[in-house]
């Protein structure tokens, strides 16, 4: 367990094969079941643990689990303290955009209106991280929409909706999307999230700017604004 190649290893391979089964339902599930029955996920846990610093290591377990989460398995997956273990990861390689970017991707399955793990991360100071993630790698489109992707999870259950403006994480929305003015998912995604915060005056003014991005209608309504002037 602490010898660092081999334990990579065979998480690039456990990885590999998760991808190339994916594709395949029933031989994905068979896959995914037998791992976990025979322990695989406390091995992908220990390794992080073992090696907490290994950038290597731990964006392959990350992967690992953003490639294994299902809807069937994905409550006895969060049950295992994931989401703790994830954010974990994002403390020790805050300058990685790989790690960053794949940890939220996996926060947001784990999430999906599941109060309890909302609260789990919450607790666990996710939305600092989250922030962090996103002020880090502002450039980063990735990370940038997989972290809204998180928040918007959080927003979608009205108790955690105001300790996300609370936290200033509209600001992260909004710098994000300032960043990122070519970027349609970012874009859409930011309109749907403020548009939960109409008492917002930032959120009104973005939402009223961002009409363009929503999907197509928009566009066409836009297109025959402007030919109609």
């Amino acid at each position: 367990p602490k010898d660092v190649s081999v334990q990579s290893k065979y998480l690039s391979m456990m990885n590999d094969l998760l991808k190339q089964r994916k594709a395949s339902n029933p031989e994905f599930k068979k896959l995914v079941d037998e791992f976990m029955n025979r322990g695989g996920l406390e091995v992908v846990f220990e390794a992080m643990k073992t090696h907490p610093l290994d950038g290597s290591i731990n964006l392959c377990a990350l992967a690992i689990l953003a490639n294994m989460i299902t809807a069937d398995n994905r409550d006895a997956i969060a049950a295992k303290d994931t989401a703790i273990v994830v954010l974990n990861a994002m403390r020790n390689h805050t300058n990685s955009v790989d790690v960053q970017a794949t940890a939220c991707e996996v926060l947001c399955m784990l999430l999906n209106h599941r109060e309890q793990e909302m609260i789990r991360l919450i607790e666990n100071d996710g939305l600092n991280q989250i922030k962090l993630a996103m002020r880090t790698h502002l450039n980063s489109v990735q990370v940038q929409s997989q972290a809204i992707g998180v928040l918007m999870k959080l927003a979608s259950l009205s108790q955690f909706r105001n300790l996300l403006q609370e936290q200033k994480c509209i600001d992260s929305v909004l710098s994000a999307a300032k960043a990122h003015p070519n970027s349609e998912e970012i874009q859409r995604m930011c309109y749907l999230l403020m548009m939960r915060y109409p008492e917002d005056e930032s959120a009104r003014k973005f939402t009223r700017e961002s009409v363009y991005w929503v999907g197509p209608l928009p566009k066409y309504f836009a297109v025959f604004l402007t030919n109609k002037k």
